[in-house]
């Protein structure tokens, strides 16, 4: 583990650095139509706490209304007064009633996410946005990178961000240091893309996230008693959309991954 004395972050928390690289732009290109790959583009190399990576997250947030944006305003058009029986009043509705398709309207669609068997899903628009990570603690001295998908839920830090502000991490692997100061670097056996499971929040002019750790399985229980909550390829939208799946999702152990282990000595002021 690293750690900075007086500085701006501490890595107490696992997985303080993952990696990124350029060809995870073309993955996720495959799995979604239509995205922004220049966002995905970027230099490979290692990813560090207060430094922006690419993220992947809703198209909009309930609730964000950010500068220059338009926004919905309530006007009364009523004379104020009382309200009585038979009369009219102002009264705030759907413009749509759950279930009506009328011809040349336009609907949400089921496609096919793979090969033959797997589970349709419904595909819902997906941005790539750059965020810086960790999120600055209330006291305004240090950082927090990750946060327990066990209690996030029961944190006010963290709970708006859950419920509303889901994010997906792409990486290729990250890393984590043994009792030994040994260097083990964690990826899908596949060596495709890790889908690590986020949340983000408004600070200042930009975006922050924080990455959500689990229990570790048994692949990873060795290094460390906590991992980041990795997603399936088929799961990573339904956590970015699904309320329901969300809190399955935060109860789930993520699959095995592969270790590769690399001595490295840190020093406690690098």
């Amino acid at each position: 583990m690293r750690r900075k004395k007086a500085g701006r972050f501490e890595e107490r928390a696992m997985c303080g650095r993952y990696y990124y690289d350029d060809t995870i732009a073309e993955e996720i290109g495959e799995l979604v139509e239509e995205i922004d790959r220049r966002v995905l583009r970027q230099p490979s190399g290692d990813i560090h706490p207060v430094e922006r990576a690419p993220v992947l997250c809703g198209t909009k947030t309930p609730g964000d209304i950010h500068p220059t944006e338009r926004a919905p305003v309530l006007r009364g058009t009523e004379t104020p007064g009382d309200i009585h029986p038979a009369e009219c009043a102002p009264v705030l509705c759907g413009t749509k009633t759950p279930g009506d398709i009328h011809p040349t309207e336009r609907a949400p669609v089921l496609r096919g996410t793979g090969g033959a068997g797997e589970k349709n899903r419904l595909q819902s628009p997906v941005c790539a946005r750059l965020m810086r990570w960790g999120f600055v603690q209330p006291t305004g001295r240090g950082l927090l990178i990750n946060a327990r998908a066990e209690t996030a839920l029961q944190r006010p830090m963290f709970c708006e961000g859950v419920l509303h502000r889901r994010c997906v991490i792409p990486a290729r692997h990250f890393y984590e240091w043994d009792a030994e100061k040994e260097k083990v670097t964690f990826s899908n056996g596949d060596g495709k893309t890790l889908f690590l499971a986020g949340i983000y929040s408004r600070s200042g002019e930009e975006d922050c996230f924080v990455i959500l750790t689990t229990q570790a399985n048994a692949s990873v229980r060795a290094v460390h008693p906590r991992m980041p909550l990795v997603l399936r390829e088929n799961e990573w939208q339904d956590w970015i959309y699904d309320d329901h799946f969300m809190r399955r999702a935060l109860e789930q152990t993520p699959d095995m991954l592969k270790a590769y282990r690399e001595y490295e000595q840190q020093s406690l002021f690098c």
